[in-house]
């Protein structure tokens, strides 16, 4: 299967997805998810400026003269991993703010050029729906028993939804319908 649909031989499929506070939707298919740029800027901006921020405060904590080694330490380890963690999330926020199409939904799957990644609703055993994302796993993979929970299955996969255009809830409410009508269990709390 090619990695880019043709669009054009996409056919228009209405969906009826489950109901939320008594309000059933109905989504047009195919449903494309792009970026939220002012948003995703925004989130960049910040994560970035709290990254400058803490390095910053460490450079200046080093150039003290009058400045304690034990303190100068202590600095960097407390005030590291969070000048690297906001780092790497303003790069993120960058990268999915310079991307185009992010999410395709149609009635045969989706496909995730952020991720390229292409699949079919019928290929989908499961899935479990937990706020921004979307984690599913195929229908031939090895599962625990459905007594026994593990964070992550080693063949699962997790689809961000933050920062999407419509709102997550209405692509997260619309993939785990697809899944469910193919034939997959959805776990929605």
């Amino acid at each position: 299967m090619p990695l880019t649909r043709d669009r054009s031989r996409l056919d228009e499929a209405i969906c009826q997805v489950r109901p939320v506070f008594g309000r059933s939707l109905l989504v047009t298919l195919p449903l494309e998810c792009r970026p939220r740029k002012v948003a995703l800027a925004a989130y960049a901006l910040g994560m970035s400026l709290l990254a400058a921020l803490i390095l910053l405060v460490l450079a200046a904590s080093l150039l003290d003269p009058a400045g304690e080694w034990p303190r100068h330490v202590l600095n960097f380890v407390v005030l590291g991993p969070f000048a690297v963690f906001f780092a790497r999330w303003g790069l993120q926020g960058w990268r999915g703010f310079r991307t185009r199409g992010a999410l395709l939904l149609d009635a045969d799957g989706f496909e995730d050029q952020r991720l390229r990644l292409q699949v079919a609703w019928r290929q989908i055993g499961g899935a479990r729906i937990r706020g921004d994302t979307i984690h599913f796993w195929p229908k031939a993979s090895a599962r625990t028993a459905p007594g026994q929970r593990t964070k992550r299955r080693p063949d699962e996969v997790a689809i961000p939804l933050a920062f999407l255009s419509p709102a997550r809830g209405v692509a997260a409410r619309v993939m785990g319908h697809m899944i469910e009508e193919a034939g997959g269990e959805v776990d929605w709390r």
